[in-house]
């Protein structure tokens, strides 16, 4: 039990440093569990670990994407995503 509320800690302080991270950079940042840790890492870093070959042959940022643990958005894409769900209701001309 101990371990859990360990690791609910931990999760919650390193979402709360992504998202002020990713407000501050307007970069995506994703929380991810390397090594039996949590790390927040922005996407950047992750196209140029791919970029330098770092990673197995075929990775892509989206295969990281589906595995982080959690995502955060800065501001601009958070409110594309709002106004797309809106823009569903209104009719096309």
């Amino acid at each position: 039990m101990f371990k859990r509320f360990l690791f609910a800690w931990r999760f919650r302080r390193a979402v709360r440093k992504a998202n002020e991270l990713s407000e501050l950079f307007r970069v995506k940042y994703f929380v991810m569990a390397f090594n039996g840790r949590l790390k927040v890492i922005p996407k950047r870093t992750i196209r140029d670990l791919i970029r330098q070959k770092k990673t197995p042959k075929g990775v892509t940022a989206a295969d990281f994407e589906r595995r982080a643990l959690y995502v955060a958005l800065p501001p601009v894409e958070r409110r594309k995503i709002n106004n797309s769900k809106n823009d569903a209701n209104v009719p096309l001309r």
